[in-house]
């Protein structure tokens, strides 16, 4: 019994039919044992009658030849009773000769019901033997159809008993089911994937909670620290504001770092898909560039754009976050003196916007992909790098919106000291063109 959502216990669903396994095996021995009984008796039927033709063809063999009878003749007559001479004699022996040619087959009556007896006796052990191998076949069909669905059903209650294992803490755990090709192979393999996605997804939650926690700690910790200073500096006269200051910051920061996981959750929630809407890249770049001039210039960096018309499928406001996000991080971690490169345009049913700058250190590919994860930062502060101000969702929020709308990020380390970030959205469709 385990809790449900709801707090209420949840009880394992028990059969109350007649299990699937003596199902089949009732339906396999309904269809099977019909069709043996139909075949037993044409069986029988075609010995009977092969017994018939075989009683027929003895009477054939045992048939004898008797002389026909002359009209008013007397069989019955003794020899000697009437005197014949030889020329009486050679007159009935040509009488035989000529009677033997129309003679008539027949067979004495004891001879008939032997052979009669016999044939009914063969039919009879025949049938009783056909009974009795009918029966037997009928056992055998019901006991070999249970067998065989209880050793195709052994592996669905290892899957079921597996399924029923599975747990938050359980969720690496993979079936990996062995046997034959089958469905049941097929339906195991894809049970496994869900749960590979399910640790994923349970993997990155947890992480996430884990750095949010981190995160949220530092400022609350500075901000707690802040206002015991000021308490302390009130109660020794002196002037609290710079402590304040202090708290006041931190505050900030942790709100900061709340708009920010707000923000994501909103992106990730699919109950927060709005209409179709049409977000123009270029004009939308223009502006996040606008934005950023002043840092750009701070850091004396060389930018090159280059706008082409490009069209897409998404909320304006997530587009534009997005694109403010990979901005602001371009121009954040570039060196000063450094160059940005930023190109919108269309490529295939997507729209892209791209963006490269040059980097403080070199960054390899696979250091490239970490970059997406929450609270993941490209420079972390050491002894000759200053620390660089950001919460380290910017590319993770980017993400998500991109495959809030069936699109991408794309992060490549190329070139030495270069790094280019890519977000495709799909293009609008025009209407015209359809």
């Amino acid at each position: 019994m385990k809790p449900s959502a709801a707090g209420r216990p949840v009880q394992a669903p028990k059969p109350t039919r007649m299990a699937l396994r003596n199902r089949l095996a009732l339906v396999i021995a309904a269809v099977f044992v019909p069709a043996g009984l139909l075949l037993v008796i044409v069986q029988q039927v075609a010995f009977s009658r092969l017994i018939d033709a075989q009683f027929m063809y003895k009477v054939e063999q045992l048939r004898v030849q008797v002389p026909q009878a002359a009209p008013g003749e007397l069989f019955d007559s003794q020899p000697g009773d009437i005197e014949t001479g030889p020329a009486d004699q050679a007159t009935d022996n040509q009488a035989t000769d000529e009677a033997g040619e129309g003679a008539l087959s027949t067979v004495s009556a004891p001879d008939l019901e032997g052979i009669a007896a016999a044939a009914e006796h063969v039919k009879a052990v025949a049938a009783t033997w056909t009974l009795a191998l009918t029966g037997l076949f009928a056992v055998a069909a019901v006991l070999a159809a249970w067998l065989l669905a209880g050793r195709a059903f052994a592996r669905v209650r290892q899957v079921t008993s597996f399924v029923r294992g599975v747990s938050p803490q359980t969720l690496g755990a993979r079936m990996a089911l062995s046997g034959p090709s089958d469905e049941i192979t097929e339906l195991a393999a894809t049970f496994d994937a869900l749960l590979a996605r399910l640790d994923a997804e349970f993997t990155a939650r947890r992480r996430f909670v884990s750095n949010a926690s981190h995160e949220l700690r530092t400022p609350l910790a500075t901000n707690r620290l802040g206002i015991q200073m000021a308490i302390r500096r009130l109660e020794q006269g002196k002037d609290p504001s710079r402590p304040l200051q202090t708290a006041l910051e931190a505050n900030r920061g942790a709100e900061r770092v709340i708009a920010s996981l707000l923000a994501l959750a909103l992106v990730t929630d699919n109950r927060a898909d709005a209409p179709a809407q049409v977000a123009p890249l270029a004009q939308i770049a223009d502006g996040a560039l606008a934005a950023a001039a002043a840092a750009i210039s701070q850091k004396s960096l060389r930018l090159e754009v280059s706008l082409r018309s490009a069209e897409a499928a998404a909320s304006p406001d997530l587009a534009r976050i997005a694109i403010e996000n990979l901005i602001d991080n371009a121009v954040k971690y570039s060196p000063a003196a450094g160059a940005v490169m930023v190109t919108v345009g269309a490529r295939d049913a997507f729209a892209e916007f791209r963006v490269t700058n040059t980097t403080s250190r070199p960054i390899d590919q696979e250091a490239a992909q970490l970059l997406t994860e929450p609270f993941y930062r490209q420079d972390q502060p050491g002894a000759d790098r200053a620390p660089v101000p950001g919460l380290g969702l910017g590319l993770s929020l980017v993400e998500s919106i991109a495959h809030r709308f069936g699109g991408s990020l794309r992060i490549d380390a190329g070139q030495p000291g270069e790094l280019t970030v890519t977000l495709s959205l799909p293009a609008r469709a025009h209407p015209d063109l359809d």
